[in-house]
């Protein structure tokens, strides 16, 4: 085992070299970096850091919605947030029904909060005995949608 620990050893410093300068070509040089203005300061805290009073962080907005009916007829209104366009209308995701009620006095008015990276908004309306609904694509953002029928 001795001799393997200098034959290891032996081949480590011929491998090194030795050190001393032999042959080696100088290292080239670096070019000198040019003037550059230095970078302005990083904030070093989130308290350092200032929004613009511009800066609008909200996720969602209020949308205010009123689907009007014949003031005889009562009817079923609901909104979708997601749906798929199929021949002849669309499929609503039951699952992502943002409000749902029945007309008052051929009325239906609901506020709701919309997310911000919503595009659309899918309003049907389900009149009483009837088989298939009646359906509108909004487009979002909005303030405000109205549908008269």
């Amino acid at each position: 085992m001795k001799s393997f620990n200098v034959a290891v050893l032996t081949l480590f410093l011929c491998a090194c070299g030795g050190g001393g300068g032999g042959g080696s070509a100088p290292a080239p040089e670096t070019p000198a970096a040019p003037d550059t203005p230095a970078p302005p300061a990083a904030p070093q805290t989130t308290a350092d850091l200032v929004a613009s009073p511009q800066m609008d962080f909200s996720s969602s907005s209020e949308v205010a919605i009123n689907v009007s009916v014949e003031p005889g007829r009562s009817a079923y209104v609901a909104l979708y947030s997601q749906f798929e366009e199929e021949s002849g209308g669309y499929l609503p995701d039951y699952q992502q029904r943002l409000a749902a009620g029945v007309t008052d006095a051929g009325q239906f008015e609901v506020l709701l909060m919309a997310a911000n990276e919503q595009q659309q908004l899918l309003v049907e309306v389900w009149y009483h005995g009837e088989t298939v609904p009646l359906q509108q694509v909004f487009a979002l953002p909005s303030d405000r949608i109205e549908w008269e029928l």
